[in-house]
């Protein structure tokens, strides 16, 4: 078995301080996986998904420690 990855791009926000990825299978938030990324980057590869589950990921703008409007992607590996 192996596993998948994801890359996944996003539009730059001016002022960020940096981006926060979240990920989870559609059904199981409780195992949400999180990634900080500097606001220099505007795509991130996910690795080590389970292949054949939809993954819900959200991609937020952090500003003055305020979080964006997340934007979210429906992945199915």
């Amino acid at each position: 078995m192996t596993d998948v990855s994801l890359l996944v791009e996003w539009e730059s926000v001016r002022g960020a301080e940096y981006y926060m990825l979240t990920y989870h299978p559609k059904f199981d938030e409780g195992a949400m996986e999180q990634v900080q990324i500097p606001n220099s980057e505007n795509s991130y590869l996910i690795t080590g998904l389970t292949p054949g589950v939809t993954y819900i990921v959200q991609v937020y703008a952090v500003i003055k420690k305020i979080q964006s409007e997340a934007d979210m992607i429906e992945a199915t590996t």
